[in-house]
């Protein structure tokens, strides 16, 4: 573009342009100075390539292009004593890094220009250039209807824009020029005057104006003889979102559109050379100039449909699309690890250059899964920068795109009818992207993408190949952002995985593969913890969770650090329990097995642990069963337990299938759906008399060991001759236990003798039991006088 750019100024301005060879080997600075001098007033000199005749002030004498000039010369003759006045030097360059400060100085080079590639809006103009319609205005009469020199083509409701026109005579709505930036609308004639005999038009501001027709936003245009007036097709717009931002020259771009017109133009011929043009095409008799003018307009609307759909083609070389700044989102989203990415944000983590060598230890305290398992080893791989994880993280181009989804479906002979995925839902709506369909509205009619599929393949392909191309396209195409691929091959690879035998599943999902950090959803930024219900229910042991939470343990971060003796008396687990529990907390390499319960499966893993269970069922239940327990990027919220428990107790595939939405609970539902067991019933207290002597002083429980010794009832303990040593042998170690115990013995059996007393006095007759108690007194009288004569025997002694 830099000549073109020359040429164009030049042009502009009305100089003269004079090309001067400085590689001349027959030229001297004497020459050099004649020549310069003798340039023609307002004329612009023209040195091209200047970094490949000096480098360093040093002729390039070894690649055949040095010349008889040298540097000193060079720079004398461009603003020296004898350098000529009134005209533009005009150097170009690949390099402007190799030039010598001196020549670029200012006094010299006094304006730089760096023409780039071409912009979007810069594709989307050339677009224009080459497909639409364009007229100039002839006249323009008093009512505002604007006549055209040719037939215009226009439809009303087209936009249009203002181009060119004469400085001595602009077009003016209101005594203000028109601006080529300026939309308007055109209205046409009624519908009795054919289409390719149509020369007069009216603008309008709005859409809606040009639509109604009358007087309310009428543009009264004056002037502007030989204006252009130019549609802005919708297509210009698509084809400019499809090519990157200066990626791609405009020599080349320009190539392209040319290319796609004139195979168009091929086209046509080739079909009506068979035969097979559409009867409204076929009709139109070459040799009337106004039916001529249908038949261009048909070859142009093909071109500039096809120039939209094949883009690819423009874009097949390599594109690096690696961003200096680069989110952990974004990042991760390329290997399926985007759920992660709110821990390593919460951490300072934001973005792809803050992952070091040191995360892989830190990481293992922020979550489990970050600890053991299939995702833990691909995030080791991205942090050590393993070759295999770079491979698979570098975006897919959009030729690889296209030939991925031919490679994967091509052998099908049969296609859904209906364009339905018989795998899994159809995405929302608001997720689906548009595709290249060609333009087409009520008046106009364009060709349909599958007559532009076919020309572009060059070979009468049957029509079932004709969908599986089309289907190919669409799919290049949604994947497209700004004429790059914003999918890693990793992504890509388990996307046709997921959707094995499916393309019209692979096409509908999609959408899903292009999402960025921006798309994400409030729900899906910040950053939790895995609960103790979430960690405790992968293992089958979520019946725990409630002692744990009512030890202060509502974070598995909180209790990771619990002994399996901690853990027994914590959660109140049996012995086997807590052994199971604390080996899978610690992520044991020596309980793999055990660990191995607790980790989220693959993709793979889902359609293994189906076929497993359903021998019988076909290979497409495995794989509808492993696409709704996964998301988009293949990932699950189920451990392989709790997938092998579900499957165990569906009694079929169909069964298994059905229930899944209520088998399979997302954590946060299940979660929230638990209710805390109903403490049990306080154990009925024991009614046996012991138990019940026992209670009196604090000792019931104690009344196990009399009870194990058949020593229920009152007769029964009091008749045993318990001592000490018996009373340590039932299992009763307190000494004051039993010193206590023992006299509660002794007093109930003096209590029991006072009692046979007074049952005794009870049974007998008045008189006998006076004389028995006058009898007792006496015999206690003669003891105690026996006592006492016996004890002043003693003292006389």
């Amino acid at each position: 573009g830099k000549t073109s750019f020359a040429q164009v100024l030049a042009g502009e301005l009305g100089l003269d342009v004079c090309l001067m060879n400085l590689s001349n080997q027959d030229m001297n600075d004497d020459d050099l100075a004649e020549l310069l001098r003798a340039a023609p007033p307002r004329s612009m000199l023209l040195l091209e390539d200047v970094d490949a005749i000096f480098v360093e002030r040093t002729a390039a004498a070894k690649g055949g292009r040095g010349g008889g000039v040298s540097f000193s010369g060079l720079l004398n003759a461009l603003d020296g004593a004898a350098a000529q006045e009134g005209c533009v030097i005009m150097l170009t360059t690949n390099h402007k890094d190799r030039l010598d400060e001196a020549l670029i100085r200012p006094g010299r080079c006094d304006m730089h220009v760096h023409v780039q590639k071409a912009s979007q809006d810069q594709a989307r103009r050339m677009y224009c250039r080459f497909f639409a319609r364009e007229a100039k205005v002839k006249v323009i009469d008093v009512s505002g209807t604007i006549t055209m020199d040719v037939t215009h083509g226009f439809k009303t409701g087209d936009p249009v824009a203002c181009k060119g026109g004469s400085v001595e005579d602009p077009m003016e709505a209101n005594f203000d020029i028109i601006d080529e930036n300026t939309t308007y609308f055109v209205r046409t004639p009624g519908l009795d005057v054919p289409t390719s005999a149509q020369k007069d038009l009216l603008l309008y501001d709005t859409l809606a104006h040009a639509e109604v027709g009358g007087s309310k936003g009428l543009v009264l245009a004056t002037g502007g003889k030989n204006t252009k007036l130019q549609s802005l097709p919708p297509s210009a717009a698509r084809f400019g979102s499809r090519i990157p931002e200066k990626q791609i020259s405009m020599a080349k771009l320009q190539g392209y559109l040319m290319k796609q017109k004139l195979e168009s133009e091929q086209h046509f011929k080739a079909l009506s050379h068979k035969g097979q043009l559409p009867p409204e095409i076929s009709a139109i008799d070459l040799a009337d100039d106004e039916q001529r003018f249908l038949y261009n307009e048909a070859v142009v609307n093909f071109a500039s449909e096809a120039a939209v759909m094949n883009v690819h083609e423009l874009l097949d070389v390599k594109i690096e699309a690696e961003e200096e700044r680069v989110s952990i989102y974004d990042y991760l989203h390329r290997l399926g690890l985007h759920r992660f990415a709110p821990i390593f944000e919460h951490f300072g983590v934001r973005e792809k250059k803050q992952i070091t060598a040191e995360l892989k230890d830190r990481m293992e305290q922020w979550d489990p899964d970050l600890k053991t398992g299939s995702q833990r080893d691909r995030m080791v791989a991205l942090i050590d920068n393993n070759e295999t994880i770079k491979g698979q993280l570098q975006f897919a181009d959009l030729s690889v795109l296209r030939d991925r989804f031919l490679a994967t479906y091509q052998h099908m002979q049969d296609l859904p009818t209906n364009g339905a995925s018989t795998l899994a839902a159809p995405p929302p709506s608001s997720m689906s992207r548009s595709t290249s369909e060609p333009s087409s509205s009520e008046n106009r009619k364009g060709p349909t993408r599958k007559q532009i599929v076919r020309q572009s393949s060059g070979v009468d392909a049957p029509e079932n190949q004709l969908n599986m191309l089309d289907m190919a396209h669409q799919f290049q195409e949604a994947l497209e952002c700004n004429g790059k691929s914003q999918v890693s091959l990793w992504q890509l690879e388990l996307h046709f995985q997921r959707f094995a035998g499916d393309p019209h599943g692979a096409l509908q999902h999609c959408h899903a593969l292009r999402k960025t950090d921006k798309d994400r959803s409030t729900q899906e930024q910040p950053f939790e913890w895995m609960t103790t219900f979430g960690f405790l229910s992968r293992i089958g042991l979520e019946e725990y969770a409630f002692n744990l939470e009512d030890n202060k343990f509502k974070m598995w971060v909180e209790w990771k650090h619990l002994s399996k003796d901690e853990l027994k008396d914590k959660a109140e687990m049996p012995e086997k329990v807590a052994a199971f529990c604390h080996s899978v907390l610690q992520a044991s390499k020596d309980r793999a097995d055990l660990v191995r319960k607790f980790q989220l499966p693959l993709f793979a893993d889902l359609q293994s642990f189906f076929q497993s269970r359903f021998p019988e069922a076909p290979a497409q239940d495995a794989q509808r069963f492993a696409v709704r327990l996964t998301d988009d990027a293949g990932s699950t919220h189920v451990s392989c337990l709790q997938v092998e428990c579900y499957l165990k107790e569906a009694k079929s595939p169909a069964e298994a299938l059905a229930n899944l939405a209520q088998g399979l609970l997302p954590v946060s539902v299940a979660e929230a759906a638990r209710k805390r067991p109903e403490a049990p019933p306080p154990p009925k207290e024991c009614e046996e008399w012991v138990h019940l002597w026992l209670k009196k002083e604090g000792l019931e429980h104690q009344s196990g060991p009399f009870m194990g010794q058949a020593l229920s009832k009152r007769d029964e303990v009091l008749g045993a001759p318990l001592d000490h040593i018996i009373l340590t042998g039932m299992g009763i170690n307190k000494i004051g236990e039993r010193c206590k115990i023992l006299k509660m013995i002794a007093a109930e059996k003096g209590t029991t003798e006072a009692d046979k007393d007074d049952k005794r006095k009870d049974d007998m007759p008045n008189g006998k039991e006076a004389a028995v108690e006058k009898e007792s007194a006496d015999k206690g009288e003669d003891k105690a006088s026996k006592a006492n004569s016996g004890k002043s025997g003693k003292n006389k002694k």
